[in-house]
């Protein structure tokens, strides 16, 4: 995961490549890897999750709710997605997006994954983000502060 985390574009195609390898593990540890590194390699997995053989989807719902393909819903429907929400975007993580400066895609994909690994902060979360200085994160956080996800 740490490979996913520095060293870029670089190793976006070995990466692909492995999302072929006979262990699952290592096909969920590949795409974990290329979520990290956001290379837009990603766009045909996380815009349609349902195409991807079974063991990846989980990784790709909870990459699609980080880049707005997929509903907080869609994660909590699909066995296993949650807890790669949490891997890619644990709690003190979305705490720092939202508590200080961030891009405004950082802060849709914060909002998003509090909606599944948080719901009770939501609300008061959407209500600060009304605020914000992007539209798209204002209406976002309209849409969140009036709809609920279901557990």
């Amino acid at each position: 995961n740490a490979l996913g985390r520095t060293q870029g574009e670089t190793w976006a195609q070995p990466l692909e490549q492995m999302l072929r390898d006979p262990d699952a593990f290592v096909r969920r540890r590949a795409a974990v890897a290329l979520l990290r590194l956001g290379t837009p390699r990603i766009a045909p997995f996380v815009e349609a999750p349902a195409c991807t053989p079974d063991d990846l989807r989980p990784v790709w719902v909870a990459g699609g709710l980080l880049h707005g393909t997929q509903t907080a819903n869609d994660v909590l429907s699909c066995a296993g997605a949650a807890e790669f929400v949490r891997e890619l975007l644990p709690l003190s993580e979305i705490e720092a997006v939202l508590r200080g400066p961030s891009e405004a895609s950082q802060r849709r994909g914060a909002l998003r994954a509090l909606q599944v690994l948080a719901p009770e902060r939501v609300e008061a979360t959407a209500a600060a983000l009304r605020f914000d200085p992007d539209p798209v994160v204002r209406a976002e956080a309209a849409v969140a502060e009036t709809t609920p996800v279901r557990a």
